[in-house]
């Protein structure tokens, strides 16, 4: 068998213990290196090795990490407990020393821990009106009015009600600490921290019954005795840009800009600071500003400017303009703002510039009045387009009055004028010609009834230039007649020869197929049909089934017998439709029945269309041997 190491160890220090003597006596351990018994320490009693102590020697303590010490050395947070020579916790873990392990037996406490009647207390956990110096439970100084003091030096952090803070203890309100009684404040401060006039907290009244008010003190005030400090004045012994707020009996200050005010916000400031401008209203505002408040800069104000100005240089020297009081615009004139019937004679108002505008400046040297966009009249010559002109232009314009007129601008599309009407005209605006109709130029389709555009005049001419029955027009004649027909844009009492009156009082050229009479087709070269009476070409040859094929006979086209038959001249069929049969010996159109029983050797046969006619469902038949 094999073993390892530690085994062989192992059976090493068991053949040691058992060479040892049979026991250790009571104040020895047994050294397992060894194997032999070593004596405890001096105050031990009873030990397992040479640092671990079970019991002490009478007048030492064991202690929590197995050491005998004296009743002086157990450790911190321990005391040395005779009834079980041990070195026992004590009751508060905030106690750094202790008497015994009762909730009263602490003798001092930690950092941070406050001792009291044997107890540790943190000193967040401290009663209203008590400190913790050197770690000792004591009563804030300061007065009966302390509420709460500083944990380490005592000093009076907060007062009770009706009490006030200051010089080092609370009083009451009225009075101060002197370090060991409340004093009263100096007259007139009914609050105050100690008796210097910046210990002032509130105010009252002087001796004169104004009310005084609470000023902050200076800076070397202040340096001395940091924190705010206030003192308590009359209203003029505000400081430079303060007012007096009787509300709060508290010199405030003023707002930015304002050198003097009587409050704050808008409209308090009653004087302004450099490179600002007091308004009207009671604002300091920058000479920018000034102008966009419709006013202008006078010293170190800024005043108004005159009625309905938006902008001036001046009480009297508008720049602009806005509306009155009805919000009618207003228009600017030698630095005034007036209403537009005021603008004077010689001037318009202009609604672009709001100003009253010379007509000089917009029409010219002769312009003796005008509105915005014409010439009203005019210092010399004439007015033409809303301007004025030395002469008239001839033949294209007219003189009515003062007034030249160009004769396009009095009548429309004219080209030559009179004072009365054109007397020639253009085209209008698409490339139309027009006409002279009265005083007036017109398209051809404008002409008044009874007239039309004659290329060749220019003018609207009467119908009557192309008959004296012609009633309604145009360049090309007549469109209808007061009386008689209409024929091939003329008017005729009857209808030229070789022309039918039609309904709606016109004439046609006659036509194959109209209705006529054998002598109407013979004067105008046409065959009569007999059947259908009307004028035709040729004769109709073929039966449709519904219409007899007819043959010419002189000046008429005769009609067959009968639908049935095919064709026919005037001996009768020359062929037949089906269902019948053309018996061509008796020139007869028989059913097929019939031509069987002809002498017991004929037959029929049906051919279809050759062509002549082209009808396809057509067919004839034949009765042959």
């Amino acid at each position: 068998m094999r073993y390892g190491a530690a085994f062989i160890a192992l059976l090493s220090v068991a053949a040691l213990v058992s060479a040892a003597p049979a026991g250790c006596s009571s104040r020895q351990y047994l050294d397992v290196a060894t194997g032999l018994c070593k004596a405890c320490p001096l105050n031990v009693l009873t030990c397992k090795s040479a640092t671990v102590a079970v019991t002490c020697q009478r007048g030492s303590y064991l202690t929590p990490d197995k050491k005998c010490v004296t009743s002086n050395k157990c450790p911190q947070k321990t005391f040395a407990n005779t009834a079980t020579q041990a070195c026992t916790p004590c009751y508060h873990v905030e106690a750094a020393t202790c008497s015994n392990a009762s909730p009263t037996g602490a003798t001092s406490c930690i950092a941070g821990a406050c001792l009291s009647a044997g107890t540790c207390l943190y000193a967040n956990r401290l009663k209203p009106g008590y400190y913790c110096p050197n770690s000792i439970y004591k009563i804030c100084p300061g007065g009966p009015g302390v509420y709460t003091c500083d944990v380490s030096t005592g000093v009076p952090t907060r007062c009770k009600k009706d009490y006030t803070l200051g010089n080092g203890g609370c009083c009451p309100t009225g009075t101060y600490f002197d370090g060991s009684t409340c004093v009263s404040c100096p007259p007139g401060v009914t609050a105050c921290a100690g008796p210097d006039p910046c210990d002032a907290l509130d105010c009252g009244a002087g001796q004169d019954g104004q009310p005084l008010f609470r000023r902050e003190c200076g800076h070397q005030k202040r340096r001395r005795s940091p924190g705010n400090r206030f003192s308590c004045e009359t209203a003029d012994n505000c400081y430079e840009r303060q007012w007096a707020d009787l509300s709060t009996q508290t010199c405030k200050n003023c707002d930015s800009y304002a050198e003097t005010c009587t409050g704050n916000g808008p409209g308090t400031a009653t004087s302004c600071s450099y490179m600002r401008y007091l308004t009207t209203d009671g604002n300091c505002v920058l000479s920018l500003e000034c102008s966009r408040r419709t006013g202008y800069v006078d010293g170190k104000s800024c005043r108004a400017c005159g009625p309905g100005a938006l902008a001036c240089t001046g009480p009297e020297s508008a720049t602009k303009c806005g509306t009155n009081s009805a919000e009618d615009q207003l228009y600017l004139n030698n630095g005034v703002c007036i209403e537009r019937a005021e603008c004077p004679d010689g001037t318009f108002a202009d609604d672009g510039t709001h100003t009253c505008t010379t007509c000089t400046s917009r029409f010219g040297d002769d312009a003796a009045s005008c509105t915005a966009d014409v010439v009203t009249k005019c210092t010399n010559g004439l007015k033409l387009n809303g301007g004025c002109i030395d002469n008239c232009p001839p033949s294209v314009a007219f003189v009515d009055g003062d007034e030249c007129f160009i004769c396009g601008d009095r009548f429309v599309g004219s080209s030559t004028c009179t004072a009365d009407g054109p007397t020639s005209c253009g085209r209008n605006e698409d490339g139309t010609a027009l006409y002279v109709s009265g005083a007036q130029c017109v398209t051809a389709d404008e002409c008044s009834d009874e007239t039309y555009g004659s290329y060749e005049s220019g003018q609207c001419e009467g119908c009557v230039a192309f008959g004296y029955l012609v009633k309604t027009c145009d360049a090309q004649g007549a469109l209808s007649c007061s009386s008689g027909y209409l024929y091939e844009r003329g008017c005729f009492a009857e209808c030229p020869p070789g022309t039918l009156s039609t309904s709606g009082a016109t004439c046609q050229a006659i036509r194959s197929g109209d209705s006529c009479d054998l002598a109407t087709a013979q004067a105008n070269g046409f065959l009569y049909d007999e059947f259908t009476s009307t004028c035709v070409s040729s004769c109709r040859e073929y039966s449709d089934g519904s219409t007899p094929g007819s043959y010419r006979d002189d000046y008429v086209c005769k009609p067959c017998a009968s639908v049935t038959y095919e064709r026919c001249d005037s001996n009768g069929p020359l062929g037949c439709r089906a269902p019948y049969v053309w018996d061509q010996p008796t020139r007869r159109c028989i059913t097929t029945n019939e031509c069987q029983e002809l002498d017991g050797t004929r037959s029929y046969v049906f051919l279809p269309p050759d062509g002549n006619p082209p009808v396809p469902d057509y067919e004839h038949g034949i009765c042959t041997s």
